[in-house]
């Protein structure tokens, strides 16, 4: 998910380890181990494109590295509060101010911790494997996927059934962190506040997995209501919201897509849009290393389109940017000819052609239940 989810869930872990002990510091350990793994998207500036959807949410996002990971970080800093690095205050008050800054950073981050409550090896492993540990689980709700499993296995983990920035998931979670914050680390209301804000995450994850089974009921019986013979489908929520959801159903030569939104009566309002695969395009590449990571980002659903001389390949996975013949699609990739014998791939953005404000109200006219 976002970042200010990803670090909001890791802060709550670290309260939750080590909150009573070192109070706020706590948070911001938890903080930094829940944004960790997605130091990955540093990479950006020396991979390409085909690079990026395979490093992304890649090793950094799998148990393994969480178990790898959590007893070296835990070391470190069990160590460096052991040996109290505050002393550098006083070593360094005569130093430039890059190094006085620095040294004063570390004084806050060990100071007013009695020896006999500085936290045990143990308590640190907690905290980061807690932290690196729910990150990619979290991640895995959505339809991007997480490679939980790396290095044995590069399967993509996706319940599809929240999207990456879902502001009913983050902010009753986030509210719930800041009033603890505030807070002294003695105060015995405090882990109840942060155990609320943990709850109400979970609740809401478990409601979208409902309203996911619900959805999912919606579309099997409008499609065999239309009668249309497919081989599998797939649903996930639209942006920013879990109301409004799509379906993209696999047929033989393309894919149906259609919208349902919880505020629905019936099945009226579906309508499916049929997009042709257009497989012809895509069998002399098939062969092709570049092609086949584009195959295994989208998990089959895609659609080819020779545009202008150009070829290329539309991800259906993660639907379109819009509703409506006009809208574009959120990941797109263009075919570029072969280089060192081998095919390149570079992202494209498509932009709707609609007026962002027909966008926008489509948008909210479909999410409110009403047809268009």
């Amino acid at each position: 998910m976002d970042s200010l989810s990803q670090i909001t869930l890791g802060a709550a872990m670290g309260e939750l380890v080590l909150g009573k002990k070192i109070g706020n510091k706590a948070i911001l350990w938890g903080a930094f181990a829940g944004t960790l793994p997605d130091l990955d998207v540093l990479l950006v500036p020396f991979i390409d494109d085909l690079g990026m959807i395979t490093v992304h949410r890649g090793l950094s996002h799998s148990l393994f590295f969480a178990f790898l990971m959590a007893p070296i970080l835990g070391w470190l800093l069990w160590n460096w509060y052991r040996v109290k690095p505050r002393q550098l205050l006083d070593k360094n008050k005569n130093s430039n101010g890059f190094v006085r800054l620095y040294s004063r950073l570390i004084d806050w981050f060990t100071r007013r911790i009695p020896d006999t409550e500085i936290p045990r090896y143990r308590d640190w492993v907690w905290l980061f494997f807690l932290g690196l540990f729910t990150h990619p689980i979290l991640d895995s709700f959505t339809v991007y996927g997480t490679q939980l499993f790396l290095p044995f296995s590069d399967y993509r983990v996706g319940f599809n059934n929240i999207f990456i920035v879902d502001p009913l998931y983050t902010l009753p979670f986030l509210l719930c962190l800041l009033i603890a914050s505030r807070l002294s680390r003695t105060n015995t209301i405090r882990p109840w506040i942060n155990y609320t804000g943990i709850a109400l995450s979970c609740a809401y994850l478990g409601l979208t997995l409902f309203n996911k089974y619900t959805v999912n009921q919606v579309f099997e019986t409008k499609l065999a209501a239309e009668q249309h013979q497919y081989t599998r489908y797939l649903t996930a929520p639209t942006p920013l919201n879990n109301v409004l959801w799509y379906c993209v159903a696999e047929k033989e030569d393309g894919y149906l897509l259609g919208y349902y939104s919880l505020l629905d009566k019936g099945t009226d309002n579906i309508e499916f849009q049929f997009m042709p695969r257009n497989q012809a395009l895509i069998e002399p590449l098939t062969s092709s290393y570049a092609v086949d990571r584009l195959l295994w980002f989208s998990n089959g659903y895609y659609v080819m389109q020779e545009k202008e001389g150009d070829l290329y390949l539309h991800d259906v996975k993660y639907g379109r940017a819009g509703i409506g013949d006009q809208a574009g699609y959120v990941f797109s990739f263009k075919v570029l000819p072969e280089e060192n014998g081998e095919v390149q791939i570079k992202q494209v953005r498509e932009l709707p052609e609609q007026p962002i404000s027909e966008f926008f109200s489509l948008f909210w006219e479909r999410l409110k239940g009403n047809k268009i």
